[in-house]
């Protein structure tokens, strides 16, 4: 089953995989730091550091930080947009690299975004058979995908959307995390270099704010389908990040709305 996936990274440094696969444990200091800055708070709620594969996709009452040495990654539900690039890398948190990597198994979308300073180098978001947004020039590792080399699969049953895509974006956006940071959150391989539930993040609340129960586990098919069959009919999703507290946090990327 597809994971829900809504991160940004700041990469300071040539090689955060080497980094990420040291298992760092996040800083506290810097990391309630960040999200101080985030939430325009010090008054901060705290949880006790959390692996990133369970909360990649954020949950609406916190934000999860983790700070690692030159490496920090936010995940909140507020950056699974439909255009990536309009998340520009705030000027406050200028980076040498900025990466944004969303999935989102409601509608089977993925995207991603790749920034070098302040300039836009990549951004891709799709549907199974719309592209939203495809800014820059493919990156290396996309060409198998582009090639055909992993195609879309479907239910037994499902005839294949002559729209369709030749590969489910959310394995695409995948493999963006995996090129760049050097993991994936579903389909893990041994070889692959850092494995998401070993990195640890802190989740952050303003005190005022109440915490929310525990998200319910959602039910799953009990058909083997390793990725998301495409609607049969296309798809436009148009998401509005929920505003209050935390759209500070979009404020603070500089969120274009």
């Amino acid at each position: 089953m597809a994971r829900a996936i809504s991160t940004i990274w700041l990469v300071h440094r040539a090689d955060p995989v080497r980094a990420l696969s040291d298992r760092p444990a996040p800083d506290p200091v810097a990391s309630r730091g960040l999200a101080t800055a985030l939430l325009g708070t010090s008054d901060l709620a705290a949880s006790d550091p959390v692996p990133l594969s369970t909360v990649a996709g954020g949950t609406d009452d916190q934000v999860y930080v983790g700070a690692y040495p030159r490496v920090t990654v936010v995940a909140s539900p507020l950056f699974a947009v439909d255009l990536p690039s309009q998340l520009p890398p705030s000027q406050r948190l200028r980076a040498e690299r900025t990466i944004l990597v969303a999935s989102h198994p409601q509608d089977a979308s993925g995207a991603f975004a790749l920034w070098e300073g302040d300039r836009l180098r990549r951004a891709f978001s799709a549907t199974p058979n719309r592209i939203v947004e495809d800014i820059g020039l493919p990156q290396v590792w996309e060409a198998p995908f582009w090639a055909g080399e992993h195609p879309l699969r479907y239910r037994d049953g499902t005839l294949p959307d002559p729209d369709a895509l030749p590969f489910h974006p959310q394995q695409f956006a995948e493999h963006a995390n995996l090129a760049w940071l050097g993991f994936r959150y579903t389909r893990a391989a041994p070889s692959d270099p850092v494995r998401a539930a070993d990195l640890r993040v802190i989740g952050f609340r303003p005190a005022s704010v109440p915490a929310l129960p525990g998200p319910t586990p959602p039910e799953r098919d009990p058909r083997p389908t390793p990725n998301a069959a495409p609607r049969p009919d296309p798809i436009t999703v148009v998401r509005q990040p929920p505003r209050g507290v935390f759209a500070r946090v979009l404020d603070y990327f500089g969120y274009r709305e």
